[in-house]
């Protein structure tokens, strides 16, 4: 009752297709042809006639015309199968080679592998079975990588046939087990005719290995599948038959195996009924009646020549020499493009291994050149030095000589010249003092350059008003300068506290203040003291409208034994020290360059955090 109502929406079916021009495939009647085409694998053929092949035909003429090729190719291959099933190799042979040219053009993997499988059904259905496995093979590489497990499951179910008859059931095991998975995660209405035809092979393969008892579990599978009754049937008998044989109970394998070749006969399956009157023959030498066995091969031969097997073998090998072929070209080609990849590859990891040798070349040279320029740097430096020591070697004995000249010279003469008034003792006295006190900082300059350097000169440090330090400053300044300049200290603070060594600020301030009375005989010296809240720090300013200090000095001017004039008396420590004592309490001094009517020099001191700080 299935297969009439099968055949009865094919019939309406097809009826609009011929009614009306369509422009993709129709979807009812793909499917319909795929759960047809399921019951119809290897022994059957559940349409009578050339109605399966017919519906392939259109099918693929619509597939064709709307460019779905896979529907194409796979429309080809069921209707190569269905073409053998009835003994009409020479069409099918037609259409494999068709289906294979235009998967060549389309270069279609899929394609391929179902013009290979096609092609390995005339191969199988002929009884060349090796050719058969090779083909199968050969599609299995194309389905590599393609997700269609419908494709790959029909693929099986021929393999499996293949194997049992070309007695390689060793293979059949791993076979069976990949196509079972397969069918387990397939969701569609052949799942069950699938597994139907798995059961039936794996019923086969035990009863070939003498496992009668799995044999007879696979069995009662077989016989509880939900498949048409004409499949059922052809199958069932063709199983009972093979259980006889096995038993030995020849004449009922010889009923079966007649139900078996009565309905291939009806199905007009040539193939299948050639193979299983062979199978008969075997039945009847084993029951000792050759004369039955001899008149059975007669017919086989008979039914073989009538269809002419030998004519279609050269334009078989034809096809699969063809296949070869363009396998061996593709192999080629591929093997080409392998060396080209490797010979790109190794171009461009030479080309990387050049680019790197360049960069690290380079890196190098740059390197190289400020190492140089270093080099270069702290020779001049070192040259500067030593020249900068020498100089300073002469100033100092020059600074030294000339107080000691002073105080040794009005010494003698106050010792020589006992008569010499009061007021020339006072004057000649204080002489004595300023030298000895000259020589005095002198040296003291002299040590605390080396305490600071060592790091060994000790700060005390306390809160002080810096207003009040700055105050002092200028009076004690005022008190030796020698020149006419007007010393001015301007702050709009009227204290501000610092934690700081007073006396150190002092010895800065003093230094700085002292330089700008050496190069300013008249004029203004200012000093500044305000503060950067920002910043959070106290800037001092002392600035005068002296001589200045020349461009090309200015970079050097805090250097140790730096002196801006040979002809004024200093030892050129003071800006040094000053630079030393300032860095010790954590502040910064400079010389403003923008300045241009004297000399300017800025430094600055850190403000005493405050409780929320």
């Amino acid at each position: 009752m299935r297969i009439l109502f099968l055949l009865s929406l094919l019939v309406v079916f097809w009826g609009k297709c011929d009614a009306h021009t369509v422009s993709k495939v129709d979807d009812r009647l793909y499917g319909l042809l795929f759960l047809l085409s399921s019951e119809s694998l290897n022994y059957s053929t559940t349409l009578p006639e050339d109605s399966l092949i017919c519906l392939c035909n259109k099918l693929g003429e619509q597939a064709l015309g709307a460019k779905d090729y896979v529907t194409y190719f796979k429309t080809g291959q069921i209707a190569v199968n269905s073409l053998c099933l009835q003994g009409d190799w020479g069409l099918a042979l037609d259409k494999a080679s068709k289906m294979y040219k235009e998967a060549r053009k389309q270069n279609n993997r899929l394609g391929i592998a179902l013009a290979l499988q096609a092609l390995g059904d005339t191969y199988m259905y002929t009884n060349r079975y090796e050719q058969a496995e090779e083909s199968f093979a050969d599609a299995f590489k194309m389905l590599e990588g393609i997700r269609d497990d419908d494709a790959k499951i029909r693929l099986f179910i021929q393999y499996m046939h293949v194997c049992l008859h070309a007695d390689k059931i060793d293979r059949l095991p791993g076979y069976m087990d990949q196509a079972e998975e397969l069918i387990i995660r397939l969701n569609s209405r052949e799942k069950e005719n699938y597994h139907f035809f798995l059961r039936c092979y794996q019923t086969l393969y035990f009863l070939s290995v003498k496992d009668e008892e799995r044999a007879v579990a696979c069995l009662e599978q077989v016989l509880k599948a939900d498949v048409s009754e004409r499949v059922f049937n052809q199958w069932i008998h063709l199983l009972f038959a093979q259980f006889c044989l096995g038993r030995g109970d020849y004449e009922n394998a010889l009923l079966y195996s007649d139900s078996v070749l009565m309905d291939l006969k009806k199905s007009n399956n040539l193939g299948g009924y050639i193979y299983f009157l062979k199978n008969k023959a075997l039945i009847f030498e084993k029951k000792e009646q050759p004369e039955e066995a001899f008149r059975i091969y007669q017919r086989v031969n008979t039914l073989s020549d009538s269809v002419n097997v030998a004519r279609y073998l050269h334009q078989l090998n034809e096809l699969h020499l063809t296949y070869r072929i363009d396998q061996t070209q593709l192999d080629t080609a591929a093997e080409y493009n392998r060396l080209l990849s490797w010979i790109v590859f190794f171009c461009f990891l030479l080309l990387l291994t050049v680019i790197v040798v360049v960069v690290i070349l380079k890196r190098k040279n740059r390197t190289l050149k400020l190492c140089q320029k270093h080099l270069e740097a702290e020779t001049e430096k070192a040259v500067r030095s030593i020249q900068s020591k020498s100089l300073f070697l002469s100033n100092m004995s020059h600074e030294i000589r000339t107080p000691l000249n002073g105080i040794v010279g009005f010494s003698e003469i106050l010792a020589a010249y006992g008569d010499i008034d009061a007021e020339t003792k006072r004057l000649y006295g204080d002489n004595i003092r300023q030298n000895s006190d000259l020589l005095l900082k002198l040296i003291n300059d002299l040590m605390d350059l080396s305490d600071l350097e060592e790091n060994t000169m000790s700060f005390t440090f306390a809160v002080c008003d810096a207003v009040d330090v700055c105050h002092s400053v200028i009076h004690t300044v005022n008190a030796v300068k020698t020149t006419a300049a007007q010393l001015i200290f301007s702050c709009p603070l009227p204290c501000l506290e610092l934690y700081t060594d007073s006396n150190r600020l002092q010895q800065v301030l003093i230094n700085l203040l002292v330089n700008a009375a050496k190069f300013t005989k008249e004029g203004t010296i200012r000093l500044v003291l305000d503060v950067d809240a920002d910043k959070h720090e106290a800037i001092f300013v002392v600035e005068d409208t002296g001589c200045g200090i020349p461009p090309e000095k200015q970079k050097y001017i805090f250097n140790r034994y730096e002196k801006l004039h040979e002809d004024i008396q200093g030892s050129g420590l003071g800006l040094s020290i000053c630079q030393l004592v300032i860095k010790r309490i954590r502040g910064r001094i400079w010389l403003d360059t923008g300045y241009t009517q004297g000399a300017r020099f800025v430094f600055t001191h850190p403000l005493p955090r405050t409780s929320n700080e």
